[in-house]
């Protein structure tokens, strides 16, 4: 008689589904209703990522994770910003409003929980997958919405659909939107063992097409900087000329629809933005007005308390930094920063060290070094919760793996002593 576990089916199943969504740009206001940029307030929506690690972490609490250095500086830097957080409020006498602590603290806690868990769940190249898939299902989408509604001119000459079947809206659909699709992107063509060579290609047009119409800079910069950290690392004739194949199937492609439609290329927003800052003779145009938001920033720290920041405290400075290390600086002060600097130079070691089990591993290196060399001094990915997210889920499962490959390797160092004392 064959008995099935369904409910250990269930269980896996649940699992698949939960990391399937993370990748999704579904955003749900504070009121639990849908977003649509023509109703809600922006600012005021999370993505369902933010949910389901949320409640998936509270609701599996007796799941056993053993400590690590870094559990211990999140600990403090949970402590640390608790303090600095009640002492501006109660200092500068401000209203009691925690927000802005929740919308950095829930992805940087639950994310790295979940990232834990998902250790114990998933090996890297089966959640690389899921996510791999996820985003390209639901980029094809987009892409196939964006035609039928708009037409394929007027897509790629004003960036797709806002929404999805009229359903729901991309939130920051040209900042963080890009930016997830970017990473995916280079986890994509550049993992071993993951997705098969035929899917890899078509996966690979499907998300890069998503880049060409959202016409953002930033993803295929640190597209561009991670595979050449990869090339100088695993250099060998073969990948050079993969990259070289793809470079010229680009370009072909761009001048085959150049000259069959009534398309002009070069009218498309991603030339014009690589067009006007290459060209550009002001620092600030080049840096796409960042510049100016920086300067201006690092005038307002001076006014700000060197070791809390704001508290993380309603800030009454406007607008954004567009610089990560600022955004960290501003709202958590100066040991803030340091401790989530140490906190990704450690992930990004361990993330090397891991390549022996699985080469994959030095991809979420790679990715963590161009996060914080590249995107953090273009934009706030660890302020945004829906690109927070991801990172702080990578994060947590190289450090949990990291732990798990250093228990496996204590006991069977024990066991080999065992044997060889034996009589």
């Amino acid at each position: 008689m064959i008995i099935i576990d369904w409910k250990n089916m269930l269980r896996i199943n649940i699992h698949q589904v939960l990391l399937f969504l993370i990748p999704i740009p579904l955003f749900i206001g504070l009121n639990l209703s849908i977003y649509n940029s023509l109703e809600q307030v922006a600012s005021k929506v999370l993505p369902i990522s933010f949910f389901i690690i949320f409640f998936y972490t509270i609701f599996n609490t007796k799941q056993k994770i053993k400590m690590s250095i870094i559990d211990y500086i999140l600990i403090v830097i949970i402590i640390y910003s608790i303090i600095g957080f009640t002492y501006v409020t109660v200092i500068n006498n401000n209203i009691f409003n925690i927000n802005w602590l929740l919308l950095y603290f829930i992805p940087i806690i639950f994310g790295y929980i979940y990232g834990r868990i998902l250790v114990n769940k998933f090996d890297l190249n089966n959640m690389l997958y899921v996510i791999i898939l996820s985003t390209s299902i639901f980029s094809f989408i987009h892409i196939l919405w964006s035609f039928f509604n708009y037409g394929v001119l007027y897509t790629f000459l004003n960036r797709g659909s806002n929404d999805i079947f009229g359903f729901f809206s991309i939130y920051q659909k040209l900042v963080s939107y890009p930016l997830f699709i970017g990473i995916v992107f280079f986890l994509l063509n550049f993992s071993k063992n993951v997705v098969k060579k035929t899917e890899k290609v078509i996966l690979s047009i499907i998300l890069l097409l998503e880049l060409i119409i959202v016409g953002a800079r930033e993803p295929l910069f640190i597209f561009v900087f991670m595979g050449f950290m990869y090339l100088s690392i695993y250099i060998n004739i073969k990948l050079v000329l993969k990259v070289w194949l793809y470079i010229f199937a680009f370009i072909s492609l761009l001048l085959l629809v150049n000259m069959l439609t009534d398309i002009n290329v070069f009218n498309l927003n991603i030339f014009h933005k690589f067009y006007f800052m290459f060209t550009s003779t002001n620092a600030d145009d080049f840096s796409g007005g960042r510049l100016h938001n920086i300067l201006h920033f690092l005038d307002y720290i001076q006014t700000l308390n060197p070791l809390f920041g704001e508290g993380f405290t309603a800030s009454v400075q406007r607008g954004s930094a567009h610089n990560q290390w600022l955004d960290l600086l501003t709202k958590g002060g100066f040991l803030f920063l340091i401790f989530i600097f140490i906190i990704l130079v450690i992930s990004i070691y361990l993330s090397f060290k891991l390549r022996k089990y699985n080469k994959n591993f030095i991809l979420l290196g790679i990715l963590l070094i161009n996060l914080m060399f590249i995107s953090f001094n273009i934009n706030t990915p660890l302020r945004t919760p829906y690109t927070a997210i991801l990172i702080w889920i990578l994060i947590g499962y190289i450090i949990g793996t990291y732990i798990q490959y250093k228990n496996l390797n204590k006991k069977r160092k024990t066991i080999n002593e065992t044997t060889t004392t034996r009589p």
